[in-house]
């Protein structure tokens, strides 16, 4: 069980490395961080909202996944 709330967290954090993601990135590929990134640097709000969303969802179930393996692991 740790071990997947390891990698999720690893996962977590490597899909909103936008230094690497655009280094990394073939032509024409875009995430969703990195249209979030790029439609919040123009003041485009509102088109980076779904994409800004649609990262939170994706973060949810794993930190919620980590606090209930961190809750069983405090308990005797």
């Amino acid at each position: 069980m740790r071990v997947r709330v390891l990698f999720a967290l690893v996962f977590l954090s490597a899909i909103k490395e936008l230094p690497i993601a655009f280094l990394l990135s073939p032509l024409g590929f875009e995430s969703l961080a990195l249209r979030s990134w790029a439609a919040a640097g123009e003041s485009l709000f509102a088109v980076a909202a779904p994409y800004a969303l649609a990262l939170i969802a994706v973060s949810m179930p794993i930190v919620a996944l980590a606090l209930r393996d961190g809750r069983d692991a405090s308990q005797p």
